[in-house]
């Protein structure tokens, strides 16, 4: 009972090792899918911004606390959320250290009313 929106602007590539950018994606739609809560939304976004390309995972699930949101990319770590799930904890922090492998950025922002979203960030590399 889930629906995945998406939103991916063409001609947008990301350098870096093809595989372990899907291995992320995949994380985190597993995660997003995990915790939205039926019926809900999972939102994927792939945009331009500035000399960054932003890759959105949203969900319409339970917030994250603030505490969850500090802690969620350190390994084991596991929210109140997660007890009922599958799952050691490793995903999030494995999805981080690809992204940071690749040059890029990731951070989680939660609220009321607005589910959960994760942010990666990418620089878009200059031509010489």
């Amino acid at each position: 009972e889930l629906t995945l929106e998406t939103d991916i602007a063409p001609d947008l590539t990301v350098p870096g090792d093809a595989a372990q950018l899907r291995q992320v994606v995949e994380i985190l739609l597993d995660n997003a899918q995990k915790y939205a809560e039926a019926p809900g939304t999972v939102r994927v976004t792939l945009a331009r911004q500035g000399h960054h390309v932003r890759l959105c995972v949203a969900d319409t699930g339970a917030p994250l606390s603030p505490e969850d949101c500090k802690n969620i990319f350190k390994r084991f770590y596991r929210s109140r959320f997660s007890q009922d799930t599958q799952g050691l904890g490793l995903g999030l922090p494995l999805a981080k250290a690809i992204v940071e492998a690749n040059g890029g950025t990731i951070e989680v922002e939660s609220d009321f009313g607005k589910g959960t979203v994760f942010t990666m960030s990418f620089p878009i590399p200059t031509k010489l």
